[in-house]
């Protein structure tokens, strides 16, 4: 098997995936951006990084660069493509890949490692993996919010989806654990996404999954371990239960009141004593739409 690495300015992963071919028998070639053929190969790879550093947006110079149109040539011969985080960003600006990548929904450079499930293993990228698989993958980027049009994300959800077992469409993230007790900093990462069909009428792109943790809503049905269903919002009402964010990084789950300029959060009264905090220093991220118990 024969693989091509296409290297850019501010390439620098390339050598990394080098090294993964040749471990995997892949006979590798580097290819410069400026070269204008690519010799024969199986399988070609743009690399992670930061190609001519960002400029303009992600991927954008690079996507224009003398070799991509061979990559595109090949591509539509039937050679497989694999574009790793600014690979993935340079093949949505030739048109290889639809939509596009987005900053992240919270500005913020990510660098995390999240776990995904193998929905699809008819592939032949995925076809050594078992169906259902869950794969531990680490991600560090600026711009990792894919968008598309709605036409080419109901193809998505449409190819290929007959083979598996879960609908893109009844799933939704679902997170380690929320706490019911004292805050705890952040959501834990997302482990997989879980099958919601069954719990959620309403628009299941606005809700999110959580294990929770901790005892203080046990007189309000919420027990260690139960997992809740959040819809995201970001007004409240007082006889909903909510997860709340306080101070841009604890986050909990409790019931709240508006109380003057301060917001009031309690659970359990035998678990938890009520705290007031200064409104400005309370986000709402959800509400609590449903509970699903394992026993």
């Amino acid at each position: 098997m024969k693989s091509s690495v296409i290297v850019f300015p501010g390439s620098n992963c390339d050598r990394d995936i080098a090294v993964a071919l040749e471990k995997m028998h892949f006979k590798n070639q580097m290819i410069w951006h400026k070269e204008t053929k690519l010799p024969k190969s199986d399988l070609i790879v743009l690399p992670g990084g930061f190609s001519y550093g960002d400029y303009l947006r992600s991927g954008a110079i690079a996507g224009k660069s003398l070799i991509i149109e061979e990559v595109i040539k090949a591509a539509n011969s039937g050679c497989l493509i694999l574009g790793i985080c600014n690979g993935f960003q340079i093949l949505t600006e030739t048109g290889l890949l639809k939509g596009t990548l987005l900053r992240n929904k919270n500005l913020k450079f990510i660098n995390k490692d999240v776990h995904i499930k193998v929905l699809n293993n008819d592939t032949k990228f995925t076809n050594k993996y078992k169906h259902e698989q869950t794969l531990k993958i680490n991600i560090a980027h600026n711009e990792g919010n894919y968008f598309t049009d709605s036409k080419h994300l109901e193809e998505l959800k449409k190819d290929k989806l007959k083979s598996r077992s879960i609908e893109l469409n009844s799933v939704i993230p679902f997170y380690n654990e929320i706490s019911a007790g004292k805050p705890i900093d952040v959501l834990n990462d997302q482990i997989e996404y879980i099958d919601v069909n069954n719990f959620i009428k309403s628009d299941k792109t606005n809700c999110i999954a959580c294990k929770v943790h901790g005892n203080s809503m046990e007189s309000y049905g919420i027990f260690e371990d139960d997992i809740i269903i959040l819809e995201r919002v970001t007004n409240y009402n007082s006889n909903d239960i909510h997860a709340v964010q306080i101070d841009d990084s604890e986050i909990t789950l409790k019931k709240i009141k508006l109380i003057k300029d301060e917001i009031e959060i309690f659970g359990d009264h035998k678990n938890f004593s009520s705290v007031r905090y200064e409104k400005d220093r309370v986000k709402i991220l959800g509400k609590m739409i449903n509970l699903v118990r394992k026993y």
